[in-house]
Order: C-alpha cells, then structure tokens, then sequence
C-alpha cells in the first residue's frame, strides 16, 4: 500500500484520512486472500516492504512525487462498492408431491451461489456442484434442475445436500410431517414459510477472511420471523436479537406516528411484516473457526443450513530479530516511542519526528495510520499530518514549524487501527531535548 503523507486544515483531516487510509488497508488485504497462491499485493505479504513513509500523495490517494496536496472527499473509496451480499441458497426446491408414500421432488441449483461471480451463467452446475438426496447421489443437468423420489415410509423425512467446489454448503431437512402438512394445503409448500420469511446469510464481497486468527463479524438479515422457530449462527442464537430490533422499530413508528397525526396509526413493518425492510442481526464469530455457518428452523420443523468457509490470511512476518504483524492482525496498540530529529531545525525549519508502534504481544505494527497533530493551548505545529507505519511499525514525518515557535514545541500523536486507538502527547526542545 502506497505510503501516505498529506497536509490539511485542522479539524478535517482525521475523519477523511482515516476513511481513505482504512479503506485502502481493507482492499490490499482482500486482494491478499483473493489472490492465494498467487503473488502478493499489499505490504503485509512476506516478500514485500512498503515504500518510505512520507511520499506525499495527490488527493485521489495516488502516490506522486510533487508536493502536498489537500484530501478531498473523493479520497475516500466508496463504501457501498464493499458492502455484504445476501447469501443466494445453493438449492431452491420446488414442489413436492406424495403418491403411495412415495415423495417426488423437483428442484434447482444456483451453481453461481458462493462461486465466482464473473463465470456468471457460464458456471456448469453439474460439474461444480454434487448433490445428495436422503444420501442417495443425484444427478443435475447442464441448467441446474434436478429430481428424485423418497419412500417417505423408510425414511422419516426428505435431506437434500449440496457441496459446491469452493467449499460452500447447503443442507435442508424436511421431515415427514410438514411433507403432510403441505398435501394438506394445496397452496403452501414445506418450505413456503422459510422462503417467505427470507433469512439470509450477508457475505463480504470478498467472503469471510480472518486475519492472524482474530475473531470477525457475521451478519444475517430477515425480511419476517413468523415462522421461524430457531435461528442460529455458528451456535450463536439471532432470533431474539431480531424479535427486540423488530419490537423496538414498531414501537418507535407507532409513538412517531401517534405524535404526528394525534390518532393512532399503523406501525413501519416489523421483521415479521413481510412488506417492512429486512432486519439484520450480527455475530461474532471465533478467528479460529473454519466456516460461518447459519441455521434456520421453520415452525413446521423444516431446517436450513448454509455454509461458507472461512479464508484466513497470516501476516506475522520476522524483521530481523522482531516480528511484524498487519494492522488487521494485531492484537491492541500502543505508542511505543515519539523520536525527534532537530538537526535541520534552524536550516529548513522542519522537524523529523519517528513514531514507533507495537501491539501488546510487543509486535512491530504495520500498515496502521498515525498521525501527527497541534496540541490545544500550547506552542505546536501549524497544520496535521498522516502516514501510514512501515514494515518496521515505524512513521516518519517532516513537519515543518514556524520560526515563531517558542522554545519548546508540543504536538499530539494519534495511532489507529481497524479494532484499537492509541493517543500520546510529546515534546521537544528547540535545542534538541526531547521529553
């Protein structure tokens, strides 16, 4: 990742080299996962060091060798272009007819579910994808379509299972008495009201990654939870979590709505209001954990199990005697030593200052942003300045100080990286004494 050094106005530098700094961090490190096996692209890869701290940058975030420029918002990577995609099943199921016992069912894969989105159509599903029914192999055309039977007076109920190539999953139970249930009901399928309700697994663009084994954030949406009796992530029960988001936003659009009206009105659709905008529920899954995997149970005893794997990157690397870990990977954060250099001070009025940063297993830190910034009600430096930590967990910076400056001069150090902040206030004497 390009080193960054940029000057601006105080007040608005932090929140926009942050943005940008972070976002750029993000993409090396899915674009090291992406490419495994390959060749490296971001400084966290064994084989490579970043540049020198301190090459300033245009306000695009591209690297260049003229001068400062000022940050603009656009250098901050859309957010929207990273955002999570609601998991599409592996399997979609259609009808399901019993005739003498016997169950008969046809349904469909989404070879492209988990897969490489730029095959697209092209994917062929029977050769990505194997599939299973009642542990019998079954056989899927070119398009994705797929049939079997089921002596449903053997067997206690129907369990389609598929694995795609890439590792992803899917199992889906029906027992016995919702295949019942649905002959009942002309018009309703066993798996109507899980396809109604829409309980989905959100994936990063990317998939789940997890760096030097920290533990990462998994998230699930609902568009109801009518007939949903139990839902779970990696073991992790979200169906109350979703139940009290949906309670709490019918009871804020009932109170709004009364408010503004003086009469009762209908509350905004709650996760069990099909019409409503989907809820979501997160969480945390274990940096050991070799997959997310989410469990959805119907009411009627059906049962839904995606499963992506989890992709774990390491970026511990030796530096000579130390070791070095990404900033995604380190576990807290600290300011580990504020050196100043006055040497060129009285020449060309600018002041070396080396910033050094470890985590607390005393890791050198890398790819973190620092950034240097006047201190309140004391003699500082005139503006704020940002760069991003070597392979060595070091910063380094030329700032420039006014020649007004009194005797000894004050600024604050700020260090940030995606889970932890570190925050330091130093100084330094004209002479060269530093405390």
């Amino acid at each position: 990742m390009a080193p960054l050094l940029v000057r601006h106005r105080r007040g608005r530098i932090c929140s926009l080299l942050a943005a940008a700094a972070l976002a750029a961090s993000l993409a090396a490190i899915a674009a090291q996962s992406a490419s495994a096996g390959g060749g490296t692209s971001c400084p966290s890869c064994p084989n490579r060091a970043p540049a020198p701290s301190g090459t300033p940058v245009n306000g695009s975030g591209s690297g260049t060798s003229g001068g400062s420029r000022q940050a603009g918002p656009g250098s901050a990577a859309s957010p929207s272009a990273q955002a999570p995609q609601a998991m599409q099943p592996l399997v979609s199921l259609g009808a399901i007819s019993v005739v003498n016992g016997v169950a008969s069912l046809t349904g469909t894969v989404n070879a492209t579910a988990g897969l490489d989105a730029n095959a697209g159509a092209s994917v062929n599903a029977s050769a990505s994808v194997d599939l299973t029914v009642n542990a019998t192999p079954v056989s899927i055309s070119a398009g994705g379509q797929f049939s079997a039977s089921v002596d449903l007076n053997a067997d206690a109920g129907i369990d389609v299972q598929a694995s795609a190539s890439t590792g992803v999953q899917y199992d889906l139970s029906i027992p016995t008495s919702a295949v019942v249930q649905a002959q009942a009901s002309a018009s309703a399928s066993a798996t109507a009201q899980l396809d109604s309700d829409a309980v989905t697994l959100l994936v990063p663009a990317d998939g789940f990654t997890s760096v030097d084994g920290v533990g990462i954030e998994a998230q699930v949406q609902a568009q109801a939870t009518a007939g949903i009796s139990g839902l779970a992530l990696n073991g992790t029960d979200l169906l109350a979590q979703l139940d009290a988001q949906g309670s709490a936003s019918a009871s804020a659009g009932a109170s709004s709505s009364s408010g503004s009206s003086g009469s009762p009105a209908a509350a905004p659709a709650a996760p069990s209001d099909p019409a409503g905008a989907p809820a979501t529920a997160s969480a945390q899954v274990s940096g050991q954990a070799k997959q997310v995997a989410l469990t959805v149970t119907g009411t009627n005893g059906v049962s839904e199990t995606s499963t992506v794997p989890v992709t774990e990157v390491h970026t511990v690397i030796r530096v000579g005697k130390s070791t070095s870990v990404s900033a995604f990977g380190a576990q807290g954060l600290r300011i580990a030593g504020v050196k100043f250099d006055t040497s060129k001070l009285a020449r060309t009025h600018h002041l070396g200052v080396t910033v050094s940063l470890r985590d607390r297993r005393n890791y050198l830190v890398r790819d973190a942003i620092v950034m240097v910034s006047p201190t309140p009600r004391r003699a500082s430096i005139g503006g704020s300045w940002a760069a991003t930590s070597d392979v060595v967990g070091q910063a380094k910076f030329s700032v420039p100080v006014s020649s007004r400056s009194g005797a000894r001069i004050y600024l604050t150090v700020t260090a940030k990286t995606p889970r932890a902040k570190a925050r330091i206030t130093r100084s330094v004497g004209i002479a060269g004494r530093s405390r």
